[in-house]
Parts: C-alpha cells; structure tokens; sequence
C-alpha cells in the first residue's frame, strides 16, 4: 500500500507524521512552508507536541507556500502512484492533486463539519457555545471545504476544567491522528465511501477571526466546559455524530 502524507511543518504536522508512521509505511511526505506568527501559540504547541522532523523516516520533500498544487507537485505525485492520500493542515488541494490515488484523499478535521467547516472550528464551537462540536471529522477530500464524504467522527478526548482554547485545539488534533490510525486499515481494505453531509456547518475562514472574538473565547472557555463536562450527555445529544 502506497501512502502519501500532504501536510505543514509545524510541531502539531510533524507530529502527525510521526504518530502515522508507528503503524503505517508512508512512501512519501510533502510539507508546505507555512507562516505562523502567533508566538504565545507556537510556545505551546512546541511544548504539546514533541516530535521532530529528524525523527520521520519517509523521504520528505519541503514544498513553497502556495505551491502545493503546481505542476511540479503533481508531477512527484503521480510518479509516486499512491494508493491514498492523507492530508492534515494544508493549503485546499486542487482536483489534480486529490483525485491521483486509488482510494481517494482523507483529511482529518479539528471540528464536527455538520456545525463548522474550515479554519479554528475548535474556538468557534466554544464562542457558539456548542462544545460538543468539539471534535474531529475524518472524510474525504473534494472540490468543497471541509465537506466531501465523511468517513467516521469523534468528539474530542480528555478534556478537562482548566484547558485553554489551544490546548483544547491540541487535544483535538492529538484525537483525529487516533481516529485516522485506527481506523485507517478498515479504509483501505474495504474502499469505504463515507457518507455524504445533508447538512455543512458554516464555513470560517481565518479573516473571520479578531483579537476581540480570540479575548472572548479565552474568557468563555473555562466556564464552557466546566459546563459541557457536567452536562455531556445533554450537550452531545443536540448534534449526533457520523460513524
């Protein structure tokens, strides 16, 4: 089985690899250049995620922000063959690009798409005060956002009173690298379809986000799930999950 990883070069992507690689033979990684200028957040996550790049095996090749879906790319792809693609922080990929492997492209993402779809999902359900939409969505890349087949989901695990809104994001991302190696083999071998959206959550992108909204999540957060961890079940009963 030939797998591609298509993902960023920050602790959280590194650790992906990495955590993917325990179990699975990756034939190659392709990491874009991406900027990241939040320092408070990039202390964090370093501190969060432990990995780092010298520690992956498959060959990797560093990819230009922005050129993720040029010629060249597609080109190293399909030379490659995959059988699967599997992305996780990237740019939104082109059809030439998700539609080379066999099996189809598999994205994890940090949000349930029937609430939210897009960039921060994690923040915007505990600003909406939906925190059982704290969680991840593993499906299938298309030419929408966030809103091809969905494969399987899982609210997210060990939250407790005192996480912050990043940690919370962390421990979002740490779940969708369990659900996508646990559930990875059952993909593959039986070329699972997934499940269409009959509804997509709304879109966010990153010009949606302020300091204003950012100061009113941190404010919210702890009370939010001091609250959801109270009254799960109610919470999780309001928006029910794709398996």
């Amino acid at each position: 089985m030939k797998r591609v990883i298509i993902t960023s070069v920050y602790p959280r992507h590194i650790e992906y690899i990495k955590f993917i690689e325990r179990y699975y033979e990756i034939s190659h990684v392709f990491c874009e250049q991406k900027e990241q200028n939040d320092i408070k957040f990039s202390k964090l996550e370093k501190h969060f995620f432990k990995s780092n790049i010298d520690d992956i095996n498959a060959n990797i090749t560093s990819v230009e922000c922005g050129k993720i879906n040029s010629n060249d790319i597609k080109e190293q792809i399909t030379k490659i063959n995959p059988d699967i693609i599997l992305t996780f922080g990237c740019s939104i990929l082109k059809k030439d690009i998700f539609e080379i492997p066999k099996l189809g492209c598999v994205n994890i993402h940090t949000g349930i798409v029937q609430l939210f779809r897009g960039v921060d999902s994690c923040y915007w359900a505990i600003y909406s005060d939906q925190p059982q939409a704290i969680g991840v969505t593993l499906h299938y890349v298309n030419k929408s956002i966030d809103a091809g087949n969905v494969l399987i989901q899982s609210r997210t695990n060990n939250l407790v009173a005192d996480d912050t809104p990043h940690s919370i994001f962390f421990k979002t991302c740490q779940t969708g690298f369990e659900l996508l190696s646990d559930n990875l083999v059952k993909i593959e071998r039986q070329g699972i379809k997934g499940r269409q959206l009959n509804k997509k959550g709304h879109l966010f992108l990153k010009k949606h986000m302020s300091k204003n909204i950012m100061n009113t999540i941190n404010y919210m957060c702890s009370n939010t799930i001091k609250r959801y961890i109270k009254f799960k079940d109610q919470y999780d009963s309001r928006t029910k999950l794709i398996y």
